[in-house]
């Protein structure tokens, strides 16, 4: 079941760190590109360095879930997990990207409108 609910950082309020946060969201679909390749060609090598990048960004941009569902997705892939088990959890962490979001704020804009 896909879930429409957007996922903010943890960062994205501070003036500091949101630019950085803005490019990490900016450019996430080229990093889920190489992870959607790599599930459809079930390139487990490749689907755990993928996953493995997202949970650094995920823990370096503010965005637990995506840090925590990442390292789900390396572990299923390091453990030798049934490839049905990783291909699932790869769509759930496309999903997540799918709805991240920079901070609180953009929220705040879109309710102003």
């Amino acid at each position: 079941m896909r879930s429409a609910t957007p996922v903010y950082s943890a960062f994205g309020a501070d003036r500091e760190l949101r630019a950085m946060v803005d490019e990490f969201v900016d450019h996430l679909p080229t990093r889920t590109e190489a992870l959607r390749r790599a599930s459809g060609a079930a390139d487990l090598a490749t689907i755990c360095q993928e996953a493995q990048r997202l949970r650094g960004a995920g823990d370096r941009y503010g965005f637990e879930e995506l840090a925590e569902r990442a390292a789900s997705l390396e572990a299923a892939c390091s453990e030798g997990s049934p490839e049905e088990q990783v291909a699932q959890s790869v769509r759930e962490l496309l999903d997540l990207c799918a709805r991240l979001r920079t901070g609180k704020s953009d929220r705040r804009r879109a309710d102003d409108k």
